[in-house]
Parts: structure tokens; C-alpha cells; sequence
């Protein structure tokens, strides 16, 4: 099944999904880390619940319900939403988004 909601509701659809109460968190995530404590709190809520949620907010809000520690490590902080990248900018050890024209990433990844 496809939702199409408008992009004003994105959240209230998101968080009228949660099984759980306040707060909820929420994060873009183009790409994450996670513990294996973060692992046993999702198969914990699916057993409870029986499904997940977005996981734009699945993530932060259990981290936030399990007291687990949220951090950004040093090779994901270049992971911007609209952001233009040059190519001086970039560092081989960290990840970026979005680099969309597939030349540009090669051109990039040749001069590393």
C-alpha cells in the first residue's frame, strides 16, 4: 500500500503511529550507526507491537525511551540535505549526500 500524505502532516501521520508515549525524536537518516543495545530495543518493540515505524523517528525515539546515547560520529556529519559539494571539500573517510550526477562521484572518487 502507498501513502501520500502533504508534507505538512509528514509528522502527525509519523508520530500518531507511535505504540508508545512522549517525546518522540526524529532525524534524517541517510545513514546510521547503531549498537547492538539499539538492535535488541527495535526487536523488543516488534515483539511487543508487532510493527515498526518510521524510521526517521523509529530510531532517536527509542534511543530516547531506552536512555541510549545519541551521537553523530565524524564521518557522518557531511551528510547535509541540499547541500553542493566541491570537490576540495571532500574527505575520503566520510560519507555525503547527495552527490547525485553520477560523473560528478566519479570524477571525485579518481582524484582521491
Amino acid at each position: 500500500m502507498i501513502l501520500y500524505i502533504r508534507k505538512e502532516e509528514h509528522w502527525n501521520y509519523i508520530f500518531n503511529n507511535i505504540d508508545i508515549k512522549l517525546p518522540y525524536g526524529r532525524s534524517m537518516i541517510c545513514a546510521i550507526r547503531v549498537s547492538k543495545k539499539m538492535m535488541d530495543c527495535i526487536d523488543d518493540y516488534v515483539i511487543k507491537y508487532k510493527r515498526l515505524f518510521m524510521d526517521e523517528s523509529l530510531f532517536n525515539t527509542l534511543a530516547i525511551h531506552n536512555k541510549l546515547k545519541i551521537i553523530t560520529p565524524v564521518e557522518l556529519k557531511n551528510i547535509l540535505w541540499r547541500h553542493t559539494w566541491e570537490k576540495e571539500d571532500i574527505i575520503n573517510t566520510n560519507l555525503y549526500h547527495p552527490i547525485k550526477d553520477m560523473n560528478i562521484q566519479y570524477e571525485y572518487r579518481n582524484n582521491m
